[in-house]
């Protein structure tokens, strides 16, 4: 969470990761899709995109999905920033695509992981700059910056 923040102020943003969380998901009788979600300036902490799908995001300001884990397809596709987006320490399970995503400056994705990809089945694109390391014992990769 942002530095300064309340109890409070954590506890309403958990509440709307929750919401962003069920609405994003396919599967949910609650999903909207086709949803475009306008990340500008989120702080996401510990928020768990389960099977989600985003069709279009913007970042036009800093977003942050820190400890995210994303199980099921990331798709970044096309994904804007104008601003820093961190990745710090996320977790991709499955498919991830951050193809043709424009980002002002560097993604960060510092101590991010990928999951094991025991049957080398699994699509992955990350973004310029970085790549996926050798796996650990327990199968997870990191990712490595490229330059």
């Amino acid at each position: 969470m942002p530095p300064g923040s309340t109890a409070e102020e954590v506890q309403v943003r958990r509440a709307a990761q929750k919401i962003l969380e069920r609405h994003t998901h396919p599967g949910d009788i609650r999903h909207w899709p086709g949803l475009f979600l306008d990340f500008s300036g989120a702080h996401l902490d510990r928020v768990r995109f389960t099977g989600c799908r985003f069709e279009a995001i913007l970042f036009t300001g800093f977003a942050s999905f820190i400890s995210a884990r994303f199980d099921g397809e990331g798709n970044f596709q096309g994904a804007q920033s104008a601003d820093q987006v961190d990745f710090h320490n996320a977790r991709f399970v499955d498919d991830v695509n951050f193809g043709d995503a424009e980002f002002a400056a560097l993604p960060k994705l510092d101590q991010a992981e990928a999951g094991p990809d025991h049957l080398k089945l699994l699509q992955r694109h990350w973004p310029a700059g970085w790549t996926l390391g050798d796996p650990e014992d327990d199968g997870w990769a990191p990712l490595l910056r490229t330059d």
